[in-house]
């Protein structure tokens, strides 16, 4: 099995850099991984974007510790809407310095956020924090929601709060 093991490993690796090489979709990719390692569907969809999510933050981190003389480190940034996970949520918003060692992400596997920077000159930091970003809303039922713009510095606690309650038990676990 060794000789089939390292083969596996060597087409995975090759099936997920050439997805990221030429920019291919998370779908196109997990059919070819689907083929390679002879997996379901959503098994070779959790891992493409686990990995690929996890490369891109690498690539992203590299870049802002490279430029360290403008950015001082990296804030978690989740992706708000019903399928957040709790870790992700209550890792948003928190700052991390360069060159330290945040816990991904991804945090999990299926994991969307991502490290931004966060610049040293306040005046460049705060136009971005006055900026808006994408959210999706949850409705009543759980089920995803309409797409509506917040503010760039909400956080987390402030988005669930204006979600409705039935609609964000599954999110926090609560009855």
């Amino acid at each position: 099995f060794e000789g089939t093991e390292k083969w596996t490993h060597e087409k995975v690796k090759e099936t997920l850099t050439n997805a990221i090489v030429n920019g291919e979709s998370i779908d196109a990719t997990a059919k070819k991984l689907g083929e390679v390692m002879d997996v379901t569907t959503r098994a070779s969809t959790r891992i493409v974007r686990t990995n690929i999510n996890a490369s891109i933050n690498d690539a992203h981190k590299a870049v802002y510790d490279a430029n360290d003389d403008i950015i001082d480190g990296y804030v978690w940034d989740a992706t708000m809407d019903e399928r957040v996970s709790l870790i992700c949520a209550t890792l948003h918003g928190r700052f991390f310095p360069t060159g330290s060692n945040p816990p991904g992400p991804p945090a999990h596997p299926n994991c969307r956020s991502v490290l931004v920077p966060h610049f040293k000159d306040e005046d460049v930091q705060e136009i971005l924090d006055e900026d808006t970003r994408r959210v999706r809303d949850i409705e009543p039922d759980g089920s995803r929601g309409k797409t509506s713009l917040i503010p760039a510095d909400t956080t987390f606690e402030e988005w669930l709060k204006k979600q409705p309650a039935e609609g964000t038990r599954h999110i926090t676990g609560s009855q």
